[in-house]
């Protein structure tokens, strides 16, 4: 039984004992004490040996005093305010990045003749060197092996470490700790981890160990010379430096990251190549990468000797291997088998597969299918594919370097995002990384793994396509399945669990709900699966641990069957009752329960009068107050079709003919009213404005978890209802120091901040559609007031309201107006989010309106006597059916048909 750890186990490492001696010394355990005299010791010593190889982070310190901090723009406001200069402390600097200043060297800072010549040389070496795979260990002691290091390759770690120094060595050290059974394998109480507030975990020891022992040798370890496989061997060494990390990994697994480390570098660069690639059967011969090598044989013998790829073709199904093949080559198998040639590959693969599925007519001799295999197998030569064991132990790597990790991410993006860093054109704000774990134990995370993987497939799983729909389906049975198991298996409410929801969202049965979530729409788009859909809904109304903001919505979508596909409105009208009451429930579901509860009270037939008197009772006409409305006539375009985005036309000054959409044209009528400036926004004016304004509370504070990696543009915490929770009394600090702000210092803080923080990778759109002064303006026209209340609505939950704000914002700074405009075209109604924000902003005092574009043809048609008796024109007829609402159209149509 695995041994239970109720908290972390960490080991600093001693990179002592590097004279080679004869005497093997067993593992020793000293006190803190001596293990930290003697590591200052020998890195005071390195520090002699090897001055030029120390990284210049002394440019950090001076690159913050260039920036302008939002503290020093208090310091500049009127000195005489004692309410400003009572909250300075709540805002800090902008800190600046040091991802670019950890990718130069204090020898490449300053670049000289002689280190160009330098990297010149040392580049040329590294190409001319041995490339064969690697020999067999030998006892080289680990002072001269890192000294080979340094002189060997200048580049760096993704961190402030470089390549070359003791870190590659550390890490050798912690991977043969974990492989000799010193660190113990993980199995974490995640619940007591996150109760214990400490920033830092408590120290268990100081190990050292005698090298010439080991079962890891850091002469073994190969540098790589290509982009890609140093991206690799860096994310590797990130990964294991943290040695609570190896407790996820079995020895077998450890076995196999040590070799990714000590292939050879054009082994680690084809297997790199072949990661980025689509991982099925390849022939050989089709593999070019003559920048690695013209023969690539010899490589991929390396990497099947070290269990990474497999020629064994034994198992692979026969339709698998003929896809492999040209068609010229299926055709050629079809005539050897006297298979009539077909027209095209695929109709050649179904005949050949037919007739392999037939028994030998005589008793002994081969089969069909042996000898049709064996033909294949001689057209196709040798071939080679990835393992699935590598495949998925790449990925939880990659896990454990980004955990917060967009879903849909892929090898090949995570390599260009770490590009993008090391060039400088990718800029993250610096932040408190704590290194916690989000994973109990190895199941844990193979689990998660497995599934996160199912989730992306179905995220990028065309859904208009039916043929995919049985795979949905398949998916998110499974997953109901295993939900289900999983929820009866540990019966806790979300409030019960101790853990974070932040943290919550690494789990295997959060992945599973946002499955099963995904894959509902599948299972109503046929009758026979709205059993099995009703079931999932009840099922998930029924939990109350995960995706608790979504259960309005899951009360609405199980009352539209009741009542689409059931015709059962009783039911229907309870589901919403039950809804409307339950404590749980958000203002969004409780807005979309009370307007399908509005359309229920108006029947007159069909449902019980004490439920629909109990259902009246319910509805709050406040949630379903409309904003002002004005009106917009235009000439809609022939051709535009339900569904999708109308194109208008609009007369020019010039007698020309404009054609634009429908937020374009709401545009050319505000401009007529002195709004020359517009931004249509889409929900990034809130977003740009929260983030300018909030940075401290979202880069800064140290919460606990909500950093795991240097390269997250927000954290954890700030798509759960626990963002606000965590940071309330800062959030609502910074809110009143916003309010109590002039114009003008508002103005100033803003334009610091887009100046400082604008390069930053964060939660701000890039690039804006507008400037900074025109951003600038916008602030002043509106306010603090309305700043301070747009940030605030923002920071309650930014999950909920980052989408629904009003997509067009139009002012006129010389006159200080603006106008927040919602547009509809026809046929468009508001969403839920876009009600309950234009309530807020009228609610705050802002100018908000809706616009809706009607088209002149609606208006001119609408008298029957016109329409039948005026111009007895069918074709007519049918293109005002085609313009109207479904309801005009059904009547239009009945009155020229009689």
């Amino acid at each position: 039984m695995s041994q239970q750890t109720s908290m972390y186990q960490y080991y600093k490492v001693v990179s002592a004992g590097r004279q080679q001696t004869d005497k093997k010394s067993p593992i020793v355990i000293k006190t803190p004490r001596e293990a930290l005299k003697q590591k200052e010791n020998s890195l005071e010593q390195d520090r002699i040996n090897y001055p030029k190889q120390q990284p210049a982070m002394a440019s950090l310190s001076e690159n913050r005093g260039d920036l302008l901090s939002t503290a020093s723009l208090v310091d500049r406001l009127d000195s005489e305010d004692e309410a400003l200069l009572s909250i300075r402390h709540l805002v800090s600097d902008p800190k600046p990045l040091s991802c670019q200043e950890s990718f130069n060297s204090s020898s490449a800072s300053t670049p000289t003749k002689n280190n160009v010549s330098q990297k010149r040389a040392l580049s040329s070496s590294r190409r001319s060197s041995s490339m064969s795979p690697r020999k067999k260990s030998q006892n080289t002691p680990v002072s001269t092996v890192i000294r080979r290091l340094k002189h060997r390759s200048p580049r760096k770690l993704i961190y402030d470490e470089a390549i070359d120094t003791s870190k590659v060595s550390e890490v050798v050290e912690i991977l043969n700790l974990a492989r000799t059974g010193v660190l113990p394998k993980n199995n974490f109480f995640l619940s007591e981890v996150y109760r214990n507030n400490d920033s830092e975990p408590p120290e268990r020891g100081y190990i050292e160990i005698d090298d010439t022992t080991s079962t890891y040798c850091i002469d073994r370890v190969n540098i790589p010379n290509d982009k890609h496989a140093e991206h690799m061997f860096n994310i590797i060494v990130d990964v294991f430096a943290n040695s609570i990390n190896c407790g996820y990994f079995d020895d077998n697994e450890l076995d196999r990251i040590f070799d990714m480390l000590t292939m050879s570098q054009q082994s680690q660069a084809l297997f790199v190549r072949m990661l980025l690639r689509t991982h099925v059967w390849k022939r050989r011969t089709s593999i070019k990468y003559p920048e690695i090598a013209e023969d690539l044989n010899p490589l991929f013998d390396e990497l099947e000797e070290n269990n990474f790829f497999t020629s064994d073709t034994n198992e692979v199904p026969l339709e698998n291997l003929l896809t492999i093949l040209s068609a010229s080559e299926v055709h050629d198998v079809a005539r050897q088998s006297n298979i009539p040639r077909q027209k095209t590959k695929e109709s050649a693969i179904e005949k050949i597969l037919r007739t392999s599925s037939t028994q030998s007519l005589f008793p002994g001799r081969e089969s069909p299918a042996t000898v049709l295999r064996r033909r294949v197998l001689n057209a196709l030569g040798p071939c080679t594919c990835l393992l699935q064991e590598m495949i998925n132990l790449v990925e939880r790597i990659i896990t454990l370097f980004i955990p917060a990790q967009e879903i849909t991410a892929t090898l090949s993006s995570t390599f260009l995002q770490l590009t993008m860093i090391k060039d400088g054109s990718l800029r993250y704000p610096e932040v408190q990384v704590h290194k916690v774990p989000v994973f109990q134990n190895r199941d844990h995370l193979v689990r998660y793994v497995d599934w996160k993987q199912k989730w992306k497939l179905v995220l990028e799983l065309p859904r208009g396509d039916p043929r995919n729909w049985d795979t949905f389906r398949r998916i998110g049975r499974d997953a109901h399945s295993r939900l289900m198991f999983l929820l009866q298996q540990n019966p806790i409410s979300q409030t019960d669990t101790g853990v974070p929801r932040h943290v919550q969202k690494f789990s295997e049965e959060y992945v599973c709900m946002k499955i099963v979530t995904s894959c509902l729409e599948i299972f109503k788009k046929e009758r026979s699966y709205i059993p099995e859909a009703v079931k999932m809904l009840n099922d998930l109304i029924n939990q109350e641990t995960y995706c608790q903001s979504r259960k309005g919505e899951w009360y609405d979508e199980l009352a539209l069957i009741k009542t689409k596909y059931n015709k059962n409105l009783n039911d229907a009208a309870r589901i919403i009752i039950k809804g409307l009451t339950h404590a749980t429930v958000t203002e969004i579901g409780k807005h979309v329960l009370t307007k399908r509860a509005s359309m229920l009270a108006k029947r007159k037939n069909g449902i019980n009068r004490d439920v629909q008197s109990d259902l009246k009772g319910l509805i709050n006409p406040d949630l379903l107050r409309e904003p002002r409305k004005v009106s917009i006539h235009g000439k809609v375009m022939q051709g535009n079709k339900t569904g999708r985005k109308t194109t208008w036309k609009m007369d020019l000054e010039d007698g020309d003919k404009g054609y634009m959409g429908v937020e374009q044209r709401a545009v050319c009528y505000y401009k007529e009213l002195g709004y020359i400036h517009k931004w249509h926004c889409e929900g990034s004016f809130p977003v740009t404005l929260f983030a300018l304004l909030m940075w401290e509370e979202l880069y800064t504070l140290p919460i606990r978890g909500t950093y795991l990696s240097m390269y997250q543009r927000a954290p954890l915490d700030l798509y759960t209802s626990e963002f606000y929770t965590n940071r309330k009394e800062e959030i609502d600090r910074k809110i009143e120091f916003i309010k109590i702000l002039s114009e003008e210092q508002l103005c100033s803080l803003i334009e610091t901040s887009l100046e400082t923080r604008s390069l930053y990778e964060s939660i701000m759109p890039k690039p804006l559609a507008v400037s900074n002064e025109q951003f600038v303006d916008l602030v002043r026209c509106m306010g603090p007031v309305i700043v301070a209340g747009i940030c605030k609505r923002m920071g309650s939950n930014f999950s909920v309201w980052k989408a629904g704000f009003p997509d067009l914002v139009i002012w006129d700074p010389v006159g200080k107006r603006y106008k927040i405009v919602e547009v509809k075209g026809p046929g468009d109604t508001l969403s839920p989010k876009q009600t309950l924000w234009m309530r807020y902003l009228k609610d705050l005092g802002a100018d908000i309106e809706l616009c809706e574009i009607k088209s002149k043809l609606f208006n001119y048609y609408s008298c029957r006597i016109t329409v039948v008796n005026h111009y007895h024109n069918h074709n007519l007829i049918d293109f005002i059916f085609l313009h109207c609402s479904q309801s005009q159209g059904l009547w239009y149509r009945s009155c020229t048909r009689t």
